[in-house]
């Protein structure tokens, strides 16, 4: 509803994967900006549950579901790209959700007003301790 009236509130937020249960693996933006089925077509391609969550495909090899063996060239290396992806994927005992991207950071002010405890320049999360260290050290959060 909001979207029809040019309100895009979900280009704002990204998916923040808890268990991964709620997140589709391929049909999702859950890494980086783009859906895997697109950056990991050739594999995508090979997949045969093209719906399964994070959850799914962690828990069993990528090949485990792939309808024929990966050949070489550009097929090996998607594969070997998205078990890069796989092994960096720590799942949690949180729901999967949507949090709200930070905006872009000029100043260390920038940076210590929107690190509130969850993400902070590029998305990295920071967490209250080290913004309080760093106030800490500077003595405050400075002014622009």
């Amino acid at each position: 509803m909001l979207k029809d009236r040019g309100v895009d509130l979900l280009s704002h937020c990204h998916i923040r994967v808890g268990n991964g249960f709620r997140t589709q693996f391929w049909n999702e933006v859950w890494i980086g900006d783009t859906q895997l089925r697109v950056m990991l077509s050739r594999i995508f391609a090979l997949e045969i549950d093209k719906d399964c969550t994070v959850a799914d495909k962690l828990q069993f090899s990528v090949t485990s579901s792939l309808r024929r063996s990966v050949r070489g060239g550009v097929e090996s290396s998607q594969l070997a790209l998205i078990q890069t992806y796989i092994e960096r994927t720590l799942l949690s005992n949180m729901e999967d959700r949507w949090v709200k991207i930070p905006r872009t950071c000029s100043s260390v002010a920038d940076w210590l007003r929107i690190s509130s405890g969850s993400y902070a320049a590029g998305g990295i999360y920071h967490g209250r301790p080290l913004v309080h260290m760093l106030i800490g050290l500077i003595g405050s959060i400075p002014s622009d």
